[in-house]
């Protein structure tokens, strides 16, 4: 088989298996091109870039079924023509479509294109869609704790990396290209991290200050840990929740790579009511970044959105509301709770502060709530929400 025809057979491979198995997708992706040494570095590239566009328009490219053969020249001519909409959509055309129809057009699950309308209107739906479906930048978090913006653009440079400061964040790096930022000094130095600019500015709505103490709940491998040990200046405590413990190996890799020694991380039992019972009403900050459907990254996830499911959000806002109530107990009197998602719907947020409010027996009053979309930010998609305990 000739090169040409082995990088065919792999994409049409990987574009199948999206429609059998989406969840499947990047493990293909990983095994088939990332570490596919017979492939050259801008052939495992291009493919790669390919793929994810592909995914991401695969209802309008293909609708509901499998294509049985492809052409690549065909596929690179049909992404240009959908990446042209995104310049100038044809608002007045799609707004006379049925749903379903808006739905392909849009590269969308009918049901998730229904549910954006009935809350944010036509234009704004067409608007989130399109933005998801545009490849996300790479944006770093400079950590304060041992660098600052100004010396890590400057290092960056030096490495030859086309980079400039972000808009919304104090704190973050706006990347121009694709890089092994693994291997470069500043890297190795713990100077970043890795973190979208919504991400960054979720914790900086905390108002978290040096000496506090803090409970991460959710915390995964400690991106938002590790952002709240640098504006608290490693000063203070923070305690890092998770129920999977499998991820703190990595989480402690990065906390000793950014010299973030105020932070420890506590593995916690699912259904434990009161999983931190010695710290009840200690804590200045509780941060809570709720598991959820994941709208608002979807463009970092191109096969994502093919696997979510409708009723899904209705399992997860139970989930989410559980989680929120069981930590609220860990805030002290003036204290903070902050609750996040990087979802865009109202089931999962609003619906879920509602919620928590009417059942908190007056004891916790809403501060802000703010959303950061793609479609307007330019980016991930969070919602961020801040009470107080007001006792």
């Amino acid at each position: 088989m000739d090169r040409t025809n082995a990088l065919k057979s792999i994409f049409h491979e990987i574009l199948n298996a999206s429609f059998d198995r989406p969840v499947g997708v990047p493990q293909l992706i990983n095994q088939k091109v990332s570490r596919n040494r017979s492939l050259s570095s801008v052939q495992r590239r291009d493919l790669v870039r390919l793929i994810h566009q592909s995914m991401r328009w695969r209802r309008r490219l293909w609708g509901e079924i499998a294509p049985s053969s492809i052409s690549m020249d065909r596929i690179e001519t049909m992404l240009k023509e959908a990446e042209a909409l995104v310049i100038e959509p044809p608002y007045v055309k799609w707004s006379r479509l049925p749903v379903d129809r808006l739905a392909q057009e849009l590269s969308f699950p009918t049901w998730i294109i229904e549910l954006w309308i009935q809350y944010q209107g036509l234009e704004q739906t067409i608007n989130l869609a399109l933005a998801l479906n545009e490849p996300a930048n790479t944006c770093l978090r400079v950590n304060t704790i041992k660098t600052d913006r100004e010396q890590l653009l400057s290092s960056l440079k030096n490495e030859n990396i086309d980079c400039e400061p972000c808009v919304y964040s104090p704190l973050g790096i706006k990347l121009s290209q694709r890089t092994n930022l693994h291997a470069l000094k500043a890297f190795k130095k713990g100077w970043f991290e890795i973190q979208d600019e919504g991400s960054q500015m979720t914790v900086l709505l905390t108002k978290v200050k040096p000496g506090d103490f803090v409970i991460d709940a959710c915390c995964r491998t400690g991106g938002k840990s590790l952002a709240l040990a640098a504006l608290m200046e490693n000063r203070g405590s923070i305690v890092a929740s998770d129920i999977d413990a499998r991820v703190f190996d990595e989480f402690s890799k990065r906390a000793k790579r950014a010299g973030a020694s105020i932070v420890k991380h506590q593995w916690v039992a699912r259904d434990d009511p009161q999983p931190l019972s010695t710290i009840k009403t200690k804590a200045d900050l509780v941060f809570v970044d709720a598991p959820c459907s994941g709208f608002g990254i979807l463009r970092r996830k191109s096969w994502a959105k093919w696997n979510l499911k409708k009723n899904m959000t209705e399992d997860l806002q139970k989930t989410q509301s559980n989680v929120l109530k069981k930590y609220s107990q860990y805030v002290k009197l003036g204290g903070r709770l902050v609750y996040v998602t990087c979802t865009i719907n109202p089931n999962e947020n609003e619906n879920v502060c509602d919620n928590f409010l009417k059942n908190s027996g007056d004891v916790f009053a809403k501060e802000t709530t703010k959303y950061f979309r793609p479609d307007v930010e330019g980016t991930d998609g969070f919602f961020a929400a801040s009470f107080y305990n007001k006792g």
